[in-house]
This record gives structure tokens, C-alpha cells and sequence, in this order.
């Protein structure tokens, strides 16, 4: 049975309502390699291929507003070297499960939280992420800045930038990104070092969430320890595409708190 979430909400509300829920189709495939050749192993292959529609909807809260996310239907294909292939497989199963995160002024603040703790859901955080990056309402082109990343084993940044857009849409925004982390893995004497870089771009509609998206990243890995000094290099892929499919229509209402839209 999927837990029922308690979030502690604490910051600025972005104030927009929906009249019916906002859908969207997201594909994330996911590619690992791990050459253990190196010593004298073999090559590690993987990929992940996850296909979800979710529908959106956002309820103000104290000094915010919970973006929920529900699973209307998702498939997870694995392909090769993956431990955990038959939890991503279960992903047929996990419809009405549901992701909700904390937006504040259009941007996810803290983790999201799942309503049921399963790696088939894992590739939908970072998607989830991209629908709210946080661009300010009043923000033209030229505008930029950049964000750090709150990573547990390292440091990274995001640079955003608002370019010019087509006729029809509200806003566009380009991202760069780069990542360094370096932590243990379950074997004794393993440290796992990686540098990461990717970009994105993403087409925002008026009614304070994304459009579309796309995004690329690419991390390279080098597995430690004392029995291999040069390390295991490994590569792994992430490419995120977001297309809001339903409501085209769709406009915001006032907030709960009675704020103008």
C-alpha cells in the first residue's frame, strides 16, 4: 500500500492554482558502462528505458505550494548489466503512486518525496525538477544566474539562461551543468570519483510551469581501490524529454490565498 506523505513547508507561495490538472509524458533513458577490463574483468553494459504520464496539480501551503504528481500509467524497460532490473521492471505497478515536492517562487526546494521508496521511480526525480526551475516571473532575455546544487557526496552548479523565444510561448531557458562528487561504494577499500556535465532547455507556459523539456547529461566515473591504483573508468547517460500533452487551455486561477495571478 503507498504511505500518505507529511511535509514540513516553510517558504514564499508561487500562488498559482489549476482548474484540472496539468498532464505530461516524460521519457528518461538511462545508459551505464563500467570497464572492468582494466582488471581483468569484463565490460559492464546497462540501460534503462522508463516511459510515464503523470498529471500535476498544486494546492497552496504555508509559505508555498506542493506540486503532486500522480503516476497515471509507466513502464521501465532494462536492458543488460542491471542489479536491480526486476524493481524497474515492477514500474507497470506503480500506478497512482505519486511524487510531491515543495515549490517555491516556480522552483522545487528540497528533495521530492515518493510515495513509495522503489529505484523505477528514481529517473523521475530529476525529470520532476525541470518543470519548475525557477525562472522569475519578470525575467527578459538576457536575464541569467546560477544555482548550486545540494549534493550529499559533492559540489555542483546550474547556470540558467532566458533566450529568445518563438511566437506562443511564455519563456525559454537554457541550462548548463557540471558536478564533482566523489563517494564510498558498498565494497570495502571502493571510492567512486565523478565528474559530470549536461545541458537543457526548457519552453515555460504562463501558467508558472514548463511546456516542454529536454535534457542530456553525461558523467564519467573512476572506481577505486587498492587492488586496481588506476581505477575502473566508467560512463553514465541521462537524457530526459518532457511534453505536456493535455489541457492545452489550461489557465490559473487564483491562489487559495487569494493572490493575482
Amino acid at each position: 500500500m503507498i504511505a500518505s506523505l507529511c511535509l514540513m513547508l516553510t517558504s514564499s507561495p508561487t500562488g498559482r492554482l489549476y482548474e484540472v490538472p496539468l498532464r505530461y509524458r516524460i521519457d528518461v533513458k538511462q545508459t551505464s558502462e563500467l570497464d572492468r577490463r582494466v582488471g581483468g574483468g569484463t565490460l559492464e553494459h546497462g540501460e534503462v528505458t522508463t516511459r510515464a504520464f503523470v498529471s500535476l496539480t498544486l494546492r497552496d501551503s504555508a509559505n508555498g505550494q506542493v506540486a503532486h504528481f500522480v503516476i497515471d500509467s509507466m513502464v521501465a524497460e532494462p536492458l543488460g548489466d542491471i542489479p536491480w532490473a526486476s524493481e524497474v521492471s515492477s514500474a507497470k505497478w506503480l500506478r497512482q503512486a505519486f511524487i510531491d515536492a515543495f515549490v517555491v517562487h516556480g522552483k522545487i526546494q528540497g528533495k521530492p518525496r515518493l510515495s513509495v521508496e522503489t529505484l523505477a521511480l528514481r529517473p523521475l526525480l530529476d525529470a520532476v525538477r525541470l518543470i519548475f526551475p525557477g525562472a522569475p516571473a519578470n525575467a527578459i532575455v538576457g536575464d541569467h544566474w546560477t544555482d548550486t546544487l545540494s549534493l550529499i557526496t559533492g559540489t555542483g552548479t546550474e547556470t540558467w539562461n532566458v533566450v529568445p523565444h518563438e511566437p506562443g510561448e511564455s519563456m525559454v531557458l537554457t541550462q548548463s551543468r557540471t558536478t564533482d562528487m566523489t563517494r564510498p561504494t558498498k565494497a570495502v577499500g571502493e571510492t567512486m570519483t565523478a565528474t559530470g556535465s549536461g545541458i537543457a532547455r526548457v519552453v515555460m507556459d504562463a501558467d508558472g510551469a514548463a511546456r516542454s523539456a529536454t535534457s542530456r547529461r553525461l558523467t564519467k566515473s573512476r572506481l577505486m581501490s587498492s587492488a586496481i591504483p588506476d581505477g575502473v573508468p566508467g560512463t553514465d547517460e541521462m537524457a530526459i524529454d518532457i511534453q505536456r500533452i493535455a489541457h492545452p487551455d489550461q489557465k490559473p486561477n487564483k491562489s487559495a490565498s487569494g493572490r493575482k495571478q
